[in-house]
């Protein structure tokens, strides 16, 4: 009974024991398991890692052949088949890091840069030949403009000189002496020289009896008679075909009258004159004489006479006129 006894208790130690062993070997198992299954998520992940590195690591090796004509694979070889060294490899990293740098200082690349560039160079080519058509162009018109102006210099002086001198042989004739001059007036402000297109002409006169003096401090009809010597002098110097002058000898008197009569006798040969007046003594001196007149009240009438029509009596001779043919009639 003693040794029944004795091996229930050492079989029921041996029974605890290998559940012991059980449950430990379940434990390892289970832990061998979690083990292995945190393994088979890891290798998954780094499978995805590895696929995502080798998708970038062709893109990256097909750009770098696109943009830089470098092939990876090429380059890779020869590396394997020459192993840097550790410094050489360090070199190469401070390398990179450098130009990284440089790139990033260098801010954002503008992909159209080059259209641009492109796009401006057309634009400065064309600017630049327009700007040298406008250089020729303004060194033209200034050998034009210094051309035109030593021409009108000397047109100027010669009309300047020849204006003077039949004006003072005009003045003395109206005047019936005295004297008179054209004066030139230095411009304003100039600075290289005196220039005569720049500046203007002074009219002095000297009536008989008086002192030389401006224009400006002439009686009224000496101003006229001044203002016509000019005119005449003016046309001595480039006749013209026709001329009207209005009211002219209005401010005249009657020896002025006579004289101003007598001077435009000598230019009738180059010249027709209409002269507009209410003096007798114009009127004598004239060839033809229009007038309107009131015969009857309301009925205008207009009129010609020639001088050579009129008899020593005061008779006129009647002639036929297509100037007498229509009245003119005022409404009532």
């Amino acid at each position: 009974a003693q040794a029944a006894t004795h091996e229930l208790a050492q079989s029921r130690a041996a029974r605890r024991a290998s559940e012991r062993i059980r449950i430990e070997v379940a434990s390892a198992v289970a832990q061998t398991r979690a083990e292995a299954d945190a393994l088979g998520r890891r290798l998954g992940e780094v499978d995805l890692r590895r696929q995502r590195i080798e998708m970038e690591s062709k893109a990256l090796a097909q750009r770098i052949r696109d943009d830089y004509g470098v092939d990876v694979a090429v380059v890779a070889a020869k590396e394997s088949a020459t192993p840097l060294t550790q410094a050489e490899r360090q070199a190469l990293r401070e390398e990179i890091e450098s130009l990284r740098q440089e790139v990033q200082s260098v801010g954002a690349v503008n992909l159209e840069s080059l259209e641009e560039l492109d796009e401006l160079e057309n634009r400065f080519a064309q600017l630049s030949g327009q700007y040298q058509d406008l250089s020729q162009a303004k060194q033209s018109l200034a050998r034009l403009t210094a051309r035109i102006n030593t021409d009108s210099r000397e047109l100027f002086q010669a009309t300047y000189e020849t204006v003077r001198e039949h004006f003072r042989e005009l003045f003395a004739r109206l005047f019936g002496g005295g004297e008179a001059d054209l004066l030139m007036v230095e411009p304003s402000g100039a600075a290289d020289g005196d220039d005569m297109l720049e500046g203007g002409v002074e009219i002095v006169a000297c009536p008989p009896g008086k002192e030389l003096r401006s224009l400006s401090l002439l009686s009224g009809g000496e101003k006229t008679m001044t203002c016509v010597a000019l005119l005449l002098a003016l046309f001595r110097s480039r006749p013209s075909p026709f001329c009207l002058l209005d009211e002219v000898d209005a401010a005249l008197d009657e020896a002025n009258v006579g004289r101003f009569s007598g001077v435009l006798k000598d230019f009738l040969g180059a010249t027709q004159f209409v002269v507009i007046t209410h003096s007798k003594r114009t009127m004598s001196g004239a060839d033809t004489i229009y007038g309107i007149t009131m015969q009857e009240s309301g009925v205008s009438k207009q009129i010609s006479v020639r001088f050579e029509d009129v008899s020593e009596d005061g008779h006129i001779a009647l002639r036929q006129r297509q100037s007498e043919a229509t009245p003119l009639r005022r409404a009532a």
